[in-house]
């Protein structure tokens, strides 16, 4: 690497990022659905197989799985609880809205579930394609995770009680999340662009929010790009772009985030940023830059000064969600 350079990772976010604050599993992907469930992978390519670890805060069942439609019906689900200490665990099928019944093909293997008390943690494998007509494959694209846990403990397998209110659906790149090695880069450093503010009450919202890059006082660039997305925004946020901006702009016109298209003043500078540095959708997760210098921090020419930037995310609201931040 050439003296002088300063490499940087950039992430950014559409509201303040957390994740799990202790890694419960030593699968290398993860996602924190929400506060208190955590569902984490890995696979191999080689015997097409992959392995789930769930972990829930609740004593009654867990369910995980995957959904053609967004919704029960069809869905490939594997449920779990334990019942006066004796393990409970089922491949199954949904239809309709009803209790999923119990798969003829049981493709699933468990690995492991405990309960500590005040959760319970599931870890099972299953091959990428089991040929069964009432699996989905595991595959490259984006699939809807599926899932749902509930305080009540079945009294028997075609029993279970209807989850509370934990349950919902999650589109994730299982085969593709994250799967690039991060390269090692030495002179290092990195920038988070925090974009917070409360979802207001639309079906669909789009957030401008211009800021800029700090003065590194030597060139750099982009190497990696990551979302930190809170895991109460997960269901609302649908995707973001990262724009570069003309040098035009000054330290009057930063702002918080505005609605993309209400204020024409707004409107007319956020059109200006024009070059789209990187961009996030539900799914995905980290982005490396062409190998081997990253990508420059603007456009045509090295970065030795501030340079403004546009984040534009695009909210997928539910019904009346003024709050979440």
């Amino acid at each position: 690497m050439a003296s002088g350079v300063c490499w940087l990772l950039l992430a950014w976010a559409v509201a303040a990022g957390t994740g799990p604050g202790a890694r419960a599993s030593d699968l290398p992907h993860w996602v924190s659905i929400m506060p208190g469930f955590y569902v984490a992978w890995d696979f191999d390519t080689d015997t097409q197989n992959i392995t789930f670890y769930v972990e829930a805060a609740t004593m009654g069942w867990v369910g995980i799985g995957f959904t053609p439609s967004g919704g029960m019906d069809r869905a490939d689900m594997m449920t779990a609880w334990i019942r006066d200490g004796k393990p409970y665990f089922h491949d199954r099928y949904g239809v309709g809205t009803e209790v999923p019944v119990i798969d003829g093909s049981q493709d699933c293997t468990l690995l492991s579930l405990t309960q500590n008390g005040t959760h319970t943690s599931l870890k099972f494998r299953r091959p990428f394609r089991t040929c069964d007509p009432q699996d989905m494959d595991i595959t490259e694209d984006s699939m809807r995770l599926i899932y749902a846990c509930s305080d009540s403990v079945p009294g028997s397998p075609m029993q279970m009680p209807k989850h509370e209110t934990v349950y919902g659906v999650l589109s994730v790149q299982i085969l593709n999340y994250g799967r690039k090695v991060v390269p090692h880069v030495g002179n290092s450093s990195t920038l988070d662009i925090v974009t917070n503010f409360t979802i207001p009450a639309y079906h669909t919202f789009y957030a401008c929010h211009l800021a800029k890059f700090p003065d590194f006082g030597e060139k750099v660039h982009v190497y990696m790009v990551e979302p930190i997305i809170w895991p109460g925004a997960v269901g609302h946020v649908h995707h973001t772009l990262l724009f570069l901006c003309p040098a035009l702009y000054n330290d009057s016109m930063l702002s918080e985030p505005r609605n993309c298209y209400q204020d024409r003043h707004y409107t007319f500078l956020f059109m200006m940023c024009a070059e789209v540095l990187t961009g996030w959708a539900i799914g995905g997760n980290k982005s490396l830059t062409p190998e081997p210098r990253g990508r420059k921090a603007a456009s045509g020419h090295r970065i030795d000064a501030p340079s403004w930037f546009q984040v534009p995310p695009r909210l997928s609201l539910l019904p009346n969600p003024t709050g979440p931040r």
